[in-house]
């Protein structure tokens, strides 16, 4: 008894001590995580040959080796390094937890239920209600390999053999692919020269003199002394998985973003106004270098690669292009800025009205991210809509989800169909006048929307690449 106060005084002094020095510790820390969480020495307790649990169990449901005495591959909990990941980040319940991206039982519901802003891994299972149209699951997002949860290249209707653009292989490709899970990239606390400036952040590997205390995704700087990790674990400059054996490792560094504490959330507006808090859509303020850091593995679209913007007929997307600047082109009588401010919806423009919405994007550009959150505070649960301006630019974030969505080529929103609504329901649902009549059931195209209903759009919506160029 005696030992057992002993050892709750020493757990609250120590669960005072995190709380003083400000820094949240989740469970990747930023960097690398609880290692038994990931790995197993032994591939199962008492050599009976799988771990407890399974996938249908949730949260921390290990699959492990099925063979005694004989581990997976990196000793991982999963047969692969997805499978390991998506032990905890995909979940059977609507609404689990900000970090769940993925609903492994929408192969059967068809519904995906995550709104996170990467997108969610069920849509490559999900099956459209029409049986006229594969609406190959293929292209709705990366093409993982997650044997676990029945992702693979067999599973893959028509493979992608390699990035489009590139040569990284489909074979080779897994979470681990992008997100380093042993976190040796880090936020150096900014440029020297302006305190607080998550914006301008250097990157550096291992041996850095601060040690990685807290995750960089949310703008809350570390205590002196320490670091904090980079934006969602995403790797950085010279960067290459120990599995990825002929793959080129990464040129370009992390890129930089402040993201809200929760951001599993349902959508119901198409844009939030001027100022406004961001409970009614997830808002990520990206900063700059998502376009470059897509690069590292999409390097060659186009001749001189992805970034190369107009004068190789591709669309601008890139931080350090000027053509991408959204005050550097006109349509019509007004910059691209002006339009994305004053574009509402469909037939309704109105000037000043600075109406960001997440199904658009854009990066803000260098030192216009808010100062980052003095060490000691919490991330923000929620993110006022920034304020575009001429230097924010377009990137593939924009266009793009970076895990996977319900349209095809991974897109925010449906582009196959110039409608997005008609007669004030979204067109592939409304059978009589949509183009390709019904893909998705009403349930599936607002999930889709992040959760937003048809409503909050025109009776009659064009797609929204026309919140940029105000064509409709």
């Amino acid at each position: 008894m005696k030992g057992s106060k002993v050892l709750l005084v020493i757990m609250a002094v120590a669960m005072m001590t995190l709380g003083l020095s400000g820094v949240s510790y989740a469970f990747h820390d930023g960097g690398v995580a609880s290692c038994d969480s990931c790995h197993t020495m032994h591939n199962a307790a008492g050599t009976t040959g799988t771990m407890a649990g399974g996938k249908s169990g949730g949260d921390y449901a290990y699959k492990g080796s099925t063979t005694p005495f004989m581990g997976n591959p990196y000793l991982l909990q999963g047969s692969d390094q997805s499978s390991t990941c998506l032990n905890c980040h995909a979940v059977v319940e609507a609404k689990g937890g900000s970090y769940h991206i993925m609903s492994p039982d929408a192969g059967t519901t068809g519904l995906p239920t995550h709104f996170t802003p990467g997108g969610d891994f069920g849509w490559l299972l999900a099956t459209p209600v029409s049986a006229t149209t594969s609406y190959d699951k293929t292209r709705r997002g990366h093409n993982i390999n997650a044997m676990d949860w029945g992702l693979g290249s067999s599973f893959y209707s028509v493979t992608l053999t390699s990035a489009p653009g590139g040569t990284y292989k489909q074979t080779d490709l897994h979470c681990s692919s992008c997100h380093d899970p042993h976190g040796t990239y880090r936020h150096t606390k900014g440029d020297p020269t302006q305190t607080g400036d998550i914006a301008s952040s250097v990157f550096t590997t291992g041996g850095a003199a601060g040690s990685i205390v807290g995750s960089g995704s949310y703008g809350v700087l570390a205590p002196t002394g320490s670091d904090t990790g980079v934006y969602r674990l995403l790797a950085g400059k010279n960067y290459l998985p120990m599995s990825a054996v002929g793959e080129v490792p990464f040129n370009n560094d992390s890129p930089i973003a402040v993201a809200p504490g929760t951001y599993d959330i349902v959508a119901s507006t198409f844009g939030i106004a001027a100022g406004a808090a961001g409970s009614t859509e997830v808002v990520v303020q990206y900063g700059t270098g998502m376009s470059e850091w897509c690069a590292n593995c999409h390097t060659t679209t186009g001749t001189g690669g992805i970034l190369a913007g107009v004068t190789n007929h591709i669309h601008p997307a890139s931080s350090t292009d000027t053509s991408a600047k959204m005050s550097n082109v006109t349509v019509g009588t007004n910059t691209i800025a002006a339009n994305y401010n004053s574009y509402v919806y469909s037939g309704n423009m109105v000037a000043g009205s600075n109406l960001y919405t997440s199904l658009v994007p854009v990066e803000l550009g260098a030192g216009n991210l808010p100062a980052a959150l003095p060490a000691g505070s919490s991330s923000p649960s929620t993110l006022n809509a920034p304020s575009v301006t001429g230097s924010a630019n377009v990137a593939c974030i924009s266009c793009h989800r970076a895990h996977a969505g319900a349209w095809q080529n991974m897109t925010r929103f449906d582009v196959a169909d110039e409608m997005t609504t008609i007669n004030g329901a979204y067109a592939s649902v409304n059978v009589s006048p949509a183009p390709r009549g019904a893909i998705y059931s009403n349930a599936q195209y607002v999930n889709g929307m992040e959760g937003r209903p048809a409503t909050v759009f025109a009776a009659n919506q064009r797609i929204l690449c026309n919140k940029c160029h105000a064509k409709d």
